[in-house]
């Protein structure tokens, strides 16, 4: 809630404690790095210590690779094909988000606003990433 807030680093202690108590959890260690990232630090060596072992060809693996620049943008839309479409739009709503907020720290208002709306279009609601593209879009379009 706090991310969504825009309070990134009340929000960057609350990832941190979540990191704590289930280390190695790549979404608690992706999380921790935006809200650093968004409050102004760079979060780049500590999201890849917080997610070493982590295998980047695995999901959410190229999402982080992504961050770390090791894998592109393709690489991780690639990643969300699987044959259970039910699967695969969970895995585009949370991908697209995690685009959008890659586009969003590189400076590309538009291109994060594309990537937003697709993972809105996934139609996973119930996935924080939805709520997320949801606040994003309402701050963009402000």
């Amino acid at each position: 809630m706090r991310f969504y807030l825009g309070q990134y680093g009340a929000a960057a202690r609350d990832f941190q404690r979540s990191l704590a108590l289930r280390p190695g959890n790549a979404y608690a260690a992706l999380w921790l790095f935006l809200a650093r990232q968004r409050a102004g630090l760079d979060g780049r060596g500590e999201l890849a210590k917080n997610t070493r072992g982590l295998r980047l060809s695995a999901w959410p693996g190229k999402v982080v690779g992504l961050f770390l620049g090791k894998t592109t943008a393709q690489e991780v839309i690639q990643a969300t094909k699987l044959p259970d479409s039910r699967r695969q739009r969970e895995r585009e709503s949370e991908a697209f988000f995690y685009i959008g907020q890659y586009h969003l720290l590189v400076g590309d208002r538009k291109r994060a606003e594309r990537f937003f709306r697709r993972s809105l279009l996934a139609g996973i609601t119930t996935f924080v990433e939805h709520a997320g593209a949801e606040t994003e879009l309402k701050k963009l379009e402000s």
